[in-house]
């Protein structure tokens, strides 16, 4: 396939006035997931072990923060790397990046609410099963949270 740029290989797609390739977009969004969620349990468990010594600290006082543990180090992790970069540390590895539907930069906010609606998603079968043909039949390959938030998973030049 030509673009005005040169050949390509793989499916490209317009996003806004770029020509970009999703080719493999779903595999390396799967691998990076799983290398996200690795990272995220890695964290939270150097976090657990702080809030531990805190806790013994502050008399068990500090150990309530275990209960915001999990969505805490989670958001972190996602507004520092995906709401900043427009990529996490697993993406960066499969070579993915978020992007606007205009090819653009994704606000900070966008980075934290993708994560927190495909969790949703996630959690609810059907919309799962919703996501997941729609990521088949999209030409962006785009998943249902994709579309509500207007981005794009796209190979990183």
């Amino acid at each position: 396939m030509m673009t005005a740029t040169g050949p390509t290989e793989g499916p490209i797609v317009n996003v806004g006035q770029q020509i970009v390739p999703v080719q493999n977009v779903r595999t390396a969004r799967i691998l990076a997931l799983l290398i996200d969620a690795s990272l995220i349990v890695m964290l939270m468990m150097a976090s657990a072990a702080v809030i531990l010594i805190l806790g013994l600290l502050t008399f068990g006082i500090g150990w309530l923060l275990y209960l915001v543990l999990w969505p805490a180090v989670a958001l972190l992790y996602y507004f520092f790397t995906l709401g900043v970069n427009g990529r996490t540390i697993g993406m960066s590895l499969f070579s993915i990046q978020l992007r606007d539907a205009d090819g653009g930069q994704i606000h900070p906010i966008i980075g934290v609410l993708h994560p927190v609606l495909f969790y949703i998603s996630l959690s609810i079968f059907p919309l799962f099963i919703i996501s997941a043909i729609l990521s088949l039949v999209d030409d962006r390959k785009r998943m249902l949270h994709d579309i509500v938030l207007r981005v794009v998973m796209v190979r990183r030049n």
